[in-house]
């Protein structure tokens, strides 16, 4: 399916528009918000992205420590070998 290209520069030119009137909007409201109220958008925003934080599934968590057996099983084999050699 062939991309309309007159479109697809309209919205390019809207993307560009919308970033510099919030680029405008953050140099004008730069140094308006009080240290407290910055704090609380800073809190509100990582708790925000904290409930949309997805959990793994219980294969992915099986997944990863295995990895992580395997991991540590070759860390320990690297260890015995180091010490078989007498470098330390």
């Amino acid at each position: 399916m062939p991309i309309d290209k007159a479109l697809y520069r309209q919205a390019r030119e809207w993307y560009r528009q919308w970033n510099a009137a919030e680029q405008k909007a953050r140099w004008d409201e730069a140094g308006i918000l009080s240290p407290q109220e910055a704090w609380e958008q800073y809190v509100n925003l990582w708790e925000f992205g904290w409930r949309m934080n997805v959990q793994p599934s219980q294969h992915q968590i099986r997944q990863k420590l295995e990895a992580l057996e395997r991991y540590y099983e070759r860390v320990a084999k690297l260890e015995a070998w180091r010490r078989s050699r007498g470098s330390e």
